[in-house]
């Protein structure tokens, strides 16, 4: 749901993308503390580390800013917070796996963060192309206060003491 001006705009869309940045964060968690024996082989197929890296992160900031059009339609800010959770999730990512008999590597954090921000331009670029809630919030409160400036198209407005009613 996105609110605007004139109350909340019911729309199921954003919660999906929650319900599925929620999942894929879980996926993302469990597949990156695996030790590197109990990895699947399907992941490793995936070619590089670095690369799978770039993929993950990628997927989950277009997730997660996806998520975001339910309470911020301000996108700068909305790429601004996934950008820094999606820096805290790698560095708290990387920083747990020695524990389970992975490794720390300063560039699988780059490679996350470097990921984040693709995954943050493709969900923009996707907004630019297929307009959502968030246009539509601001598309309502720019209609809402926009006043026409012909005066032709002024003749129906309501002047004092004029009816609302074309003339016959």
């Amino acid at each position: 749901m996105v609110y605007t001006k004139r109350g909340w705009c019911g729309n199921r869309e954003p919660r999906l993308w929650l319900l599925a940045t929620a999942g894929f964060t879980a996926l993302l968690l469990y597949l990156t503390h695996l030790p590197n024996s109990d990895v699947p082989a399907w992941i490793t197929r995936w070619g590089d580390d670095k690369f799978r890296h770039v993929t993950a992160y990628g997927l989950w900031a277009f997730l997660a800013l996806g998520a975001s059009q339910a309470w911020c339609a301000r996108r700068g800010r909305a790429v601004a917070s996934v950008l820094l959770i999606a820096g805290v999730l790698a560095a708290l990512d990387e920083l747990s796996q020695p524990r389970f008999g992975r490794t720390c590597s300063l560039w699988d954090y780059a490679a996350g963060v470097l990921g984040a921000a693709a995954g943050c331009a493709a969900m923009l670029t996707l907004e630019t192309l297929r307009p959502g809630p968030v246009a539509e919030a601001h598309n309502i409160e720019n209609d809402r206060e926009s006043t026409p400036t012909d005066p032709a198209s002024r003749k129906w407005a309501l002047r004092p003491g004029a009816s609302n009613l074309p003339k016959d």
